[in-house]
């Protein structure tokens, strides 16, 4: 019986060992990569807050995001916009 709690440990402190791994070094790593970089300069550029909770639902993002998109476009969305649910399919 011993055995078997002492590998529940081993895998839970195994577990522990590559969330920490995750968060302490690839995270970061990530965060600074020049992509990342990039792609939160453009939110910013477009007006998008990239500490909200879901960004990528505010129109902006995807209107700066498409490639024929032009300053104009890149605006506020009228009032009364709604935007799909997500896993609606649209």
């Amino acid at each position: 019986m011993r055995s078997r709690s002492r590998s529940k440990r081993a895998v839970l402190a195994a577990g522990v060992v590559v969330l920490l791994v995750i968060w302490l070094r690839m995270l970061p790593t990530i965060a600074s990569s020049p992509r990342h970089r990039a792609i939160g300069e453009q939110l910013d550029r477009a007006g998008v807050d990239a500490g909200a909770l879901f960004y990528t639902d505010h129109p902006r993002f995807w209107r700066a995001n498409t490639p024929q998109a032009s300053p104009e476009e890149v605006s506020d969305p009228p009032p009364d916009f709604a935007a799909p649910a997500l896993g609606s399919g649209v």
